[in-house]
Formats: C-alpha cells, structure tokens, sequence
C-alpha cells in the first residue's frame, strides 16, 4: 500500500480508499485511454476492460449514464441501485462504491472532466448551479428515451471534437457541449426536486458550512476553518465527526480543508489580477510563502507559474 502525507494524498488511502485527482491517472487505473489531458469519456461495453469494484475519492467531475443493470452505488453515506437509462453525477471530492455483480450486463458510458478544463469559461461560471452534484442529492436522474438519445448524442460530438489541445479555445467548445449535457440533466433534476433537505446527510452539511466559511471572507479575519469550529457548527464532537469525514472521504478534515482552498485559489488566480500575497491572505494564510508552498505541493507548480500557464 503507498504511504501518504498530510499534504499529498493523491494515492490509494490505508483504508481502501482510491483517491483520484488527474484524467491520466483515472485512465489508468480504469484501464482506459485518455481523450486529453482535462476530459475523456469511458464506455464500459468494452469488454476487454475492468473497472475495478472500490471505493473511490474522485477528484473529478462525472457523469454517468446506466445502459444494462447489474450494479450498485454507495453515494455519500447512502446507496441507491443504478438502472438503465439512469444518470449519476458526482463532484469533485465525492466519494462513490461501485460494487458490479454482473459485469456482463455493465455498458454504462461516462464523460469525467477536470475543474480546470473549466477555469476561465461560462460553464466556470455556472457549475455551482447544478444542484445534482450535491451529496444532498443521493438519488440517480431518469432520463427519458428522447434524452437519453440527446445524452449520447453530445457525447458522440464531444468525442469527435476530442484532441490533445488544452487551449483556452478548445476548452471553450468542450465546455459548451458538457453545458449542453448539464442542461439535459438539469431537465431531469427539476422534474424530481420536490425532495426534503431535511435528509442532508452530514457530507452535504460539511459542504455547506465550509462554502459558507470562505464566501463569508471569515478566512482572511480568522485564517481558515479549524476542525472545532466546523464539528461546533455541526453538532458533534471533534472525534466522532473527524472519523466519520475520514472514513467517508479517506481524508482528514485538514486534508479536506485544504482541498477547498486549493480549489477556491485557483478560481482567484483564473479570474482576477490579485496578487498571490493576496489571494493567500483571502483563503487563511499569514504568509504567502506558506500557501505556495502548499499550492506547488498539490497542484504541481508554483500559483504565478499555474497563472501565466491557463491565462
């Protein structure tokens, strides 16, 4: 089993969690070629491949149409069986077990796409607005067989339009037909969205009081979240939320808040001309030195480097 630090947890946790952050490697432990580095779609009818059963920490966005049956998904802290003509989607830092008894009857397709591949487009600017990708939101989207055949057919377009280019250009034009698929999804969300928020399950909750935290500007006041504050606004103890968080997410509540800020960082650097000392001081840090540090960990390159690179 690979180790891990506090810092850099893109591997396979201790506790059989998978955790996933890149399409290159989601490719590679599903057995699949990547499209492009940010996007690629994966149709299960290929028999020569195997997705393994696992639970899985997806650093991703997906969005998964059933054909065949023969499955279940555990979803948030629930689960709920997968049938045809059925859409599941999850949200970056989602956790999903995909257990499949019968891999003969499995020919689901999905597209899994990168946040980044959204940075600096419109669907950036809305994705927040698809409620589905919500734990809140544990149950799967019906299609009907007009949409399912839409449903298909953008991802035939997007596979045909498909190349290695990561310019702004073509991620405009990928961006549009993924807005497309969104839409359709949405259709059918808004038909079952009578639902009662009182069955949020913790996940949902931890989502929503961390968003709070930082939209609020209380990271720059008070630096960001701690592990008291966020199980005080939840109601219970530090221990038992903190293991429930890990045993969820395979990672800890640190580890989680660090993702956030990561992800909130990059938005900033994308879609303002901040300085980074600044941007460092909006998600919690005293000094800049210390949340480049942690970006570079993380991400890959320094956040002047990762600016002058997707802008």
């Amino acid at each position: 089993m690979i180790s891990f630090t506090d810092d850099y947890y893109f591997c396979v946790m201790k506790d059989d969690i998978v955790v996933i952050n890149s399409i290159a490697d989601y490719c590679k432990w599903c057995g699949f070629e990547a499209l492009n580095p940010l996007y690629t779609i994966v149709d299960m009818s290929d028999r020569s491949k195997t997705y393994p059963d696992t639970k899985v920490n997806l650093g991703l966005f997906a969005i998964w149409l059933a054909r065949g049956e023969g499955y279940s998904i555990g979803y948030g802290m629930g689960t709920y069986d997968y049938k045809d003509g059925e859409v599941v989607c999850f949200a970056p830092g989602q956790v999903a077990q995909i257990d499949i008894f019968d891999r003969s009857a499995d020919s689901s397709i999905g597209l899994v796409f990168h946040h980044d591949l959204l940075l600096g487009t419109p669907l950036g600017a809305k994705i927040s607005h698809y409620s589905f990708f919500s734990y809140g939101q544990n149950e799967s989207l019906s299609l009907s067989p007009i949409e399912e055949i839409q449903y298909m057919s953008i991802l035939n377009v997007i596979g045909a339009s498909s190349s290695d280019s990561v310019s702004s250009q073509h991620r405009l034009e990928i961006c549009a037909h993924i807005e497309s698929l969104l839409d359709l999804c949405q259709q059918s969300y808004e038909r079952h969205s009578a639902r009662s928020k009182e069955n949020e399950d913790l996940l949902s909750r931890f989502e929503l009081v961390l968003n709070k935290y930082f939209k609020e500007g209380r990271a720059e006041q008070e630096g960001f979240p701690t592990v008291s504050f966020l199980s005080d606004s939840l109601n219970l103890s530090p221990g038992y939320y903190g293991s429930l968080i890990k045993k969820e997410t395979g990672l800890t509540v640190r580890q989680y808040i660090k993702y956030k800020i990561i992800v909130i960082a990059k938005l900033e650097l994308l879609g303002s001309t901040l300085p980074v000392s600044e941007i460092a001081r909006k998600v919690g840090f005293i000094y800049p030195q210390h949340f480049s540090r942690l970006f570079k960990t993380i991400v890959g390159m320094y956040p002047d480097a990762y600016r002058k690179r997707f802008r």
